[in-house]
């Protein structure tokens, strides 16, 4: 910014006009905006910002703050012991019927059935 005094015939202290900036010197540029974050898989589990499990024949009950599943797959990403984040929710997990491991070609692969979650609040 740089500034100009102006005087006046009255004999008073000049006047200071300040002037955004000065002809032939560019404007600095607006602040770059923050790209938007993907958009989440609805049938995803994340932890810590990765996507660690997929879900199958989810059952939603707000009222009982649960959510059940009929299948979460993962590659052993995911850390039942850990909170994690189901579309808008925050979760952790309460029980599980079953569980299925198998490697197949060195790939880890994990089948829990019947999976019970209580809802922890809402992600932001």
């Amino acid at each position: 910014m740089w500034e100009q005094r102006a005087h006046n015939a009255e004999n008073k202290p000049p006047q200071i006009i300040y002037r955004s900036s000065p002809r032939g010197v560019p404007q600095s540029a607006p602040p770059p905006q923050q790209p938007e974050a993907p958009a989440r898989d609805p049938d995803t589990i994340y932890q810590l910002g990765d996507a660690v499990a997929t879900v199958q024949g989810a059952d939603i009950d707000r009222g009982k703050g649960m959510i059940s599943f009929e299948n979460v797959y993962t590659h052993g990403d995911l850390n039942v012991e850990m909170q994690f984040e189901y579309r808008d929710y925050l979760m952790h997990f309460v029980s599980k019927q079953r569980e299925i491991d198998a490697t197949v070609a060195g790939q880890k692969n994990i089948r829990y059935m019947g999976v019970i979650c209580q809802i922890m609040g809402k992600r932001n």
